[in-house]
């Protein structure tokens, strides 16, 4: 379901669109641009164009090129050879973060609560996916989910304007992660809730950087730095599944150094053959020290 809304309908447009003559128009909402269109707005940290549903994205997205490239290993042809079998093992045995049981019903809560509610939700940092037809989804890469191309440390919606805003492992990208952290509670309406999962075990992966690990105080001092106050905090990922993520980088990286293109085939059987690792995610959480190495963690926090 996207946002094809149309004049009749009794349902509002979200916080950043309008209905102009039954169609759905991309406009800027935030209170510091006043009414400048999203491809207009420039910002310290600039706003690209917003995408109106159905129509391409217009013109080009110019950002600030990054300074340097990000440290990449040097691996064989097999994610260029099988992009199947490299999707199918990331997205669905290696990086499954996002889909553990605790983040699961946590964000189902949350979706649920929304939906009662009637209001408008936000999804900074969305990829791919759509989570729900009331979430929002931006990001800063154009794909046919995204429905505004904008970037988590300067969103283009109005202050106390939204119900929800989720963040799932983005901040660990961001060079200012603070700033991201403070617009998502500027954006928040009194009561809102934001939804914050970070990583702390886990090897690098840029996308297209990757800046910071976050312990749960490290989490803590985020939201409370942006005047947020945590109703849960705890891990997303256990143990297992921190160990697993190491273990499947350490072989891989090891093989690398014997010959660059056996990173990619190692890691890849690595990824099954480790996968056990994972269930032992259960059985460290019941020990006073399932703080020490989880994979991440992910908090709840509310906007007074």
């Amino acid at each position: 379901m996207g946002l094809n809304l149309t004049a009749a309908s009794s349902e509002p447009a979200p916080p950043c669109w309008r209905v102009v003559g039954g169609r759905l128009r991309a406009r800027s909402c935030s209170s510091q641009v006043a009414s400048l269109p999203c491809g207009e707005v420039s910002r310290p940290a600039p706003v690209e164009a917003c995408r109106l549903p159905g129509v391409p994205t217009p013109g080009a997205v110019q950002r600030k090129p990054l300074q340097g490239k990000p440290m990449q290993a040097k691996p064989g042809r097999l994610d260029v050879r099988f992009p199947a079998l490299r999707s199918f093992l990331v997205g669905r045995v290696y990086a499954t973060h996002n889909h553990s049981p605790a983040v699961r019903l946590a964000l189902a809560d949350m979706l649920a609560e929304l939906e009662r509610s009637g209001e408008w939700g936000l999804d900074a940092g969305a990829g791919q996916k759509k989570m729900h037809p009331r979430l929002l989804a931006i990001d800063i890469s154009p794909n046919a989910t995204v429905d505004c191309l904008a970037s988590a440390e300067a969103l283009p919606f109005r202050t106390a304007s939204l119900g929800l805003v989720v963040s799932q492992e983005v901040v660990e990208h961001l060079a200012d992660p603070w700033r991201a952290v403070a617009e998502a509670a500027r954006v928040l309406k009194p009561g809102g809730r934001l939804y914050l999962q970070a990583p702390f075990v886990i090897g690098y992966h840029a996308s297209p950087r990757d800046y910071w690990r976050f312990t749960g105080e490290g989490l803590e001092q985020l939201l409370a730095s942006a005047g947020l106050l945590i109703e849960r905090l705890e891990p997303a990922v256990g143990a297992g599944s921190g160990m697993y993520r190491i273990a499947v980088e350490f072989w891989a990286v090891l093989a690398a150094a014997a010959w660059p293109r056996l990173y990619l085939p190692v890691k890849a059987l690595g990824v099954i053959l480790l996968r056990p690792l994972c269930f032992a995610d259960r059985l460290a959480a019941s020990g006073s020290a399932a703080h020490r190495i989880p994979g991440g963690y992910f908090a709840v926090a509310v906007k007074p």
